[in-house]
């Protein structure tokens, strides 16, 4: 079973409710805060770096529907290559688009361990406002949102 990931252009009710523990952020977010997740937008602002992707950390969830962890990990790794690329200006390592984010789909675990799924929507939601700030940027629109 695959399921779409919330992107910043959903709304937190389309969402649905996601149950799990949450993997660390390294900038302020509702996982370090103790805050109650404000849904996909509430974080979108935070323009995330390669090192915030390299470093966080999601929790997991073994009873409960969570996202495959090794599909997850391959996305943030297309991510981090990409986000290096924006930031060196090297065009050949951009290989993930704000859209491809937005359109993500895992497959999702239950009675084995994966990724709490709500944590991971919403980081992805960042991920996605970033992307979009560098594609603006690079394509010679305003980077603000």
């Amino acid at each position: 079973m695959f399921v779409k990931i919330a992107s910043a252009s959903t709304s937190s009710a389309a969402i649905g409710k996601r149950a799990g523990a949450s993997r660390r952020c390294s900038v302020a977010c509702p996982l370090t805060t103790g805050q109650p997740s404000r849904g996909p937008r509430a974080y979108a602002r935070v323009v995330l770096t390669p090192d915030d992707i390299v470093h966080v950390r999601f929790g997991s969830t073994r009873l409960s529907a969570g996202y495959e962890q090794d599909e997850v990990d391959d996305l943030l790794d297309r991510a981090v290559g990409t986000l290096r690329g924006h930031l060196e200006g090297d065009g050949d390592a951009i290989d993930l688009l704000a859209d491809d984010v937005a359109s993500a789909s895992f497959t999702t675990t239950r009675f084995r361990e994966g990724y709490a799924m709500l944590p991971v929507d919403d980081f992805l939601a960042r991920l996605e406002a970033t992307l979009r700030a560098h594609e603006r940027r690079a394509s010679g629109g305003s980077a603000a949102s």
